[in-house]
Order: C-alpha cells, then structure tokens, then sequence
C-alpha cells in the first residue's frame, strides 16, 4: 500500500469552510466594533460643541457665526449651525421664579442622527450683573 501523505479534496473544503465561517463571524465583530469607535468620537466632538456652547450661554452671549448675541435679546428658540452640527436653544421662563429661565441647548448631527441634550438653569440676574 502506498502512503499518501497529502490531503484529500474533501479534507482542504472542509478547511475552507471552517475558515469562511471563522472569518465572516469575525468580520462582523469587527464592523460593530469600528462603527461604535466612530460614535463614540462623534459624541465626544458633539459633547465638547454643547459644553462650549452652554459656557457661552453662561455668560450672557451666544455666538452665532460672528455674531454676538445677547442672551435676552434671542427669542424662545434660536437655530443654526455651527462646526456641520446643527444647534439649538430654547429659552423658557420658569412662571413660579421670576429671574430664573430654563435653556435647553440641542447640539445634533444630521448625518449620523445623533444629538447631545445639555439643560441649565440660569438667573439672569447674575448675567445683567444685578446681585440681590
């Protein structure tokens, strides 16, 4: 009898058929794990915009483009863009707490449709300057 030592056919398409599952599995993991890396940094840009943004807010004055705009003068929702994000701001007065306003900043990426959503209470005594 004559010693073969190579494979079979059979034996080298079972092989491949292990390793095109192995790899389509594997494939699969690896586009999750890249498109959750790629929000995960776009949250992180958008995060950093809102932050800026609501800073600014802080201080009395939104910039929008060139801008500078007083935070009393801006109507209850203002809309633009700034850095390919779209942001906006509603501005609404508390009823019960006459100096006190409630601003909601949206900063979102149309794109991808992700939005980050900071809110803050400001006294807008502080921001005028008047302390009581």
């Amino acid at each position: 009898m004559e010693n073969n030592r190579g494979l079979t056919l059979i034996e080298v398409l079972l092989a491949l058929f292990i390793f095109a599952i192995a790899a389509l599995i594997c494939s699969k993991y690896f586009f999750i794990i890249s498109r959750s890396s790629i929000i995960n940094t776009i949250n992180q840009e958008i995060g950093a915009v809102a932050k800026n943004k609501m800073e600014e807010i802080k201080t009395g004055y939104v910039y929008i483009g060139d801008e500078k705009h007083h935070l009393l003068d801006l109507e209850e929702i203002a809309n633009f863009k700034e850095q390919s994000y779209n942001i906006n701001i509603f501005i609404e007065p508390l009823h019960d707490y006459e100096n006190i306003v409630c601003v909601n900043l949206v900063v979102g990426d149309e794109k991808r449709n992700i939005s980050y959503n900071l809110i803050r209470y400001i006294n807008l005594l502080k921001i005028m300057g008047v302390e009581k």
